[in-house]
């Protein structure tokens, strides 16, 4: 899927949605942590029940709260004493946001913002990856492009746009261009749901656009790499959330990519003995998994799935995200013969927050009755209580020591101890110096 149009085909794609491309900013409430920033795109604006305001609903990346810690001076203002989102709007119109969901294994996130007035927003569209293995001996006339319900279609090689707003004064709009990607990106669960395209770096939570102009997915960065989230797997993800209330994902224990992706050898293989074109080829299977107990294979084909036809990476996916906490027969091949599984799809829950939201969770949510009232409770009480026990060891070990050394060495010991203690002074006071001397140089430097 090309932009054969050129250039102003590319620019309209990318104007269709910068207008729901905004800024978040992240402030831990912590002089010690640092700020994030993040791009987001307004996906749903509706009419709130109360009043004349509308609620505007804004997907991210999870790591607009993944705050780095601190090692440069900055002044009073760029610190907040509390928790808070800050929303940027295309007119630098500033609005405080609220985090709805946040999920950090699958690095994705939903903030929103109450306004006056409507909100431009994207379309996001769910695609398919279908793309058969052509048979030997196919006609000139053979489409290895299979159906699908969904009308957008993405296959390896095809463009895509990143579209992201700077942060700064001029608040430009920057569209990096990039090739989707065959290859997969893992997020530590089995179904893989990270795809890949091969760009520069761009800013975390911006959308990842087709040449319609429509939104597929969420991009962030990935160590050297560029990885999105699908539209189709967040809509599971959104659907869960709204549904019960809390983050709940499919667990099956096996690492699935297309087939498509496995060797050429394995493939030739598959085309001739079982005259398949199509599925999802099993990589691994984790110890102690459903998939394992159900007696999966690696280099499993999966050909189907309750009596569905299973075409692609992502229309499994699906399948697993509507079958959670239940048994679902799966057909295929292995080894050049027909083979069938009935596999239980477990189910993860998580909090609607993630722990390392606490104090937000603590100042936003246990007056306002959003979320159930023991979730800030229980997430402060464990995090006092994990610093409680820290202190109790310490002390322990203190003591311990103290056991141990008497005598003349005990005041020997104490007396190094306090000697040890003020160059540790004196070291930090030299060092704040000489960070605080190159931050002034490089302030001089940038001006």
């Amino acid at each position: 899927m090309d932009y054969e149009k050129g250039e102003s085909s590319k620019a309209s794609s990318v104007s269709k949605v910068s207008s729901s491309v905004v800024r978040l900013t992240y402030y831990p409430g912590d002089a010690g942590l640092d700020r994030c920033n993040t791009n987001g795109t307004i996906f749903s604006c509706v009419p709130h029940e109360d009043n004349a305001l509308f609620v505007c609903y804004i997907l991210t990346s999870a790591d607009l709260f993944r705050p780095r810690k601190r090692y440069l001076p900055v002044k009073e203002k760029e610190v907040s004493p509390v928790s808070k989102i800050d929303v940027c709007l295309p007119t630098d119109q500033l609005y405080e946001g609220d985090v709805v969901a946040c999920d950090m294994e699958i690095n994705v996130s939903v903030i929103k913002i109450k306004s006056d007035a409507p909100l431009p927003t994207a379309t996001l569209t769910p695609f398919t990856d279908c793309l058969s293995v052509s048979p030997v001996g196919a006609s000139e006339s053979y489409i290895p492009f299979c159906q699908s319900p969904y009308p957008t279609k993405l296959y390896p090689g095809d463009e895509v746009a990143v579209v992201c707003r700077a942060f700064g004064k001029s608040c430009d709009v920057l569209a990096t261009s990039g090739i989707y990607s065959v290859n997969y990106i893992g997020c530590g669960l089995d179904i893989m749901p990270f795809l890949r395209i091969d760009c520069q770096r761009i800013i975390n939570g911006a959308p990842v656009i087709n040449c319609e102009g429509d939104v597929i997915g969420v991009a962030f960065n990935v160590n050297d790499n560029v990885a999105f989230l699908p539209a189709n797997v967040f809509f599971k993800w959104w659907k869960q959330v709204l549904t019960y209330g809390e983050i709940r994902r499919p667990w099956m224990g096996a690492r699935i990519i297309n087939l498509f992706a496995a060797s050429i050898g394995f493939l030739e293989n598959v085309v001739h003995d079982c005259d398949i074109s199509d599925g999802v080829f099993v990589e691994e299977v984790i110890h102690g998994s459903p998939a394992e107990s159900a007696n999966m294979c690696s280099r499993d084909v999966i050909c189907q799935c309750d009596g569905r036809p299973v075409r692609s990476f992502l229309e499994f996916t699906e399948l697993l995200w509507d079958n959670i906490g239940e048994f679902i027969e799966v057909k295929g091949v292995r080894d050049g013969c027909h083979f069938g599984w009935k596999v239980e799809i477990k189910t993860i829950k998580t909090e609607i927050l993630p722990e390392s939201l606490a104090e937000y969770a603590a100042t936003k949510y246990t007056n306002t009755g959003s979320l159930p009232e023991s979730l800030a409770e229980n997430v402060v009480t464990r995090k006092k209580f994990r610093e409680g026990e820290v202190i109790k060891k310490k002390i322990k070990r203190t003591a311990k020591k103290d056991k141990e050394v008497t005598g003349p060495k005990a005041k020997t010991r104490k007396r190094e101890g306090k000697i040890d203690e003020k160059k540790g002074r004196k070291n930090r006071r030299e060092l704040d110096e000489r960070t605080k001397k190159r931050w002034d140089l490089s302030k001089c430097s940038n001006t």
